[in-house]
């Protein structure tokens, strides 16, 4: 509140300029209604909507190299999807080095059942 106060914001939790990179989906759509406003930035933020590549099977083929995650919907993950966010607009911008930062949220891949 105190962040979206200096920005001249009164209700971050229905401002666009907060919810762009604080939401997932928010502004896509008809998928944006699914989404719960609390559920906060998800998988589907940076690795694109999951539908065709969320189970674990599908996820262990795409680590394992076995299928290209792209041509399942998986976006692949490069500094400009992160800088989509982590940018000078952001009022809590500091300098973003995609080569730490990626480091920091690695996460393993689910085994497949």
């Amino acid at each position: 509140m105190e962040i979206a106060k200096g920005m001249g914001i009164d209700n971050p939790q229905e401002a666009d300029e907060c919810l762009k990179c604080h939401v997932t989906g928010h502004g896509a759509g008809d998928l944006a209604l699914k989404i719960l406003p609390e559920s906060g930035v998800g998988c589907e933020s940076c690795h694109g909507a999951g539908s065709a590549y969320y189970k674990k099977a599908d996820m262990k083929a795409i680590f394992d190299g076995t299928v290209d995650g792209t041509t399942l919907g998986l976006t692949k993950i490069t500094a400009e999807t992160c800088t989509v966010c982590h940018n000078e607009e952001s009022p809590t911008y500091k300098e973003f080095d995609f080569e730490v930062r990626v480091k920091e949220i690695a996460h393993p891949v689910p085994a497949a059942e």
